[in-house]
């Protein structure tokens, strides 16, 4: 099917089967439009995910090299379970 028969379908009437075929059309890249591809440029890791070196206080716990915030808050819990520190009515 090409795309003058698509537009034809999809202006002949409120026709499901049209509307669906219009859109798989759209979402198709054109030799005009070529489909832009996101995985060239490297993102910068989150907030959560960079790391970051602990105060020499939160160091003497987890370590003074530097962590990525989820690694720092998985070791601070692994610390008061191990020496029973959470209230246990929590």
């Amino acid at each position: 099917m090409n795309r003058a028969s698509l537009v034809r379908r999809r202006t002949s009437g409120s026709n499901r089967a049209a509307t669906r075929d219009c859109a798989k059309v759209a979402a198709r890249p054109s030799a005009k439009h070529p489909q832009k591809n996101a995985s060239k440029a490297k993102k910068a890791p989150n907030a959560l995910a960079k790391p970051v070196r602990p105060d020499p206080s939160l160091a003497a716990i987890v370590g003074p090299e530097p962590l990525p915030r989820t690694e720092l808050t998985k070791r601070v819990w692994a610390y008061i379970r191990e020496r029973k520190l959470q209230d246990a009515q929590d």
